[in-house]
C-alpha cells in the first residue's frame, strides 16, 4: 500500500493479487474516480493523469460555466426565432 498526493488530491494505491493490478481512487471527493494499472509506477502515472482529467472536468462543469452555456443556448434559440419571424413577414 502506497499513499501519494498530487495537486492536493490523495490516493492510496493497493495491490490486488487476484486481479494482478495496482488500483486506487481519488480520496476525499464526492465523486468516485478510480484507476488501475499493472505496476506501481504505471499506477502512480495513472493517478496523476486521472487527477488532471478530473480537474479539467470540474472546470467544465462549474455552475457558472453551465449557466453561461444555457444562456448562450437560449440566446441562439431566440435569435433563430427572430430570424424565422422576419422570414415570414
Amino acid at each position: 500500500m502506497v499513499k501519494i498526493e498530487y495537486k492536493g488530491y490523495r490516493t492510496e494505491i493497493k495491490y490486488y493479487p487476484d486481479d494482478e493490478e495496482y488500483a486506487g481512487k481519488i480520496e476525499d471527493i464526492e465523486d468516485l474516480v478510480c484507476f488501475s494499472e499493472t505496476t506501481p509506477e504505471k499506477a502512480r502515472k495513472a493517478f496523476e493523469e486521472i487527477v488532471e482529467d478530473y480537474i479539467s472536468l470540474k472546470k467544465l462543469l462549474t455552475p457558472e460555466s453551465i449557466s453561461d452555456r444555457i444562456d448562450a443556448f437560449r440566446k441562439a434559440i431566440n435569435e433563430e426565432k427572430i430570424k424565422a419571424q422576419k422570414g415570414k413577414e
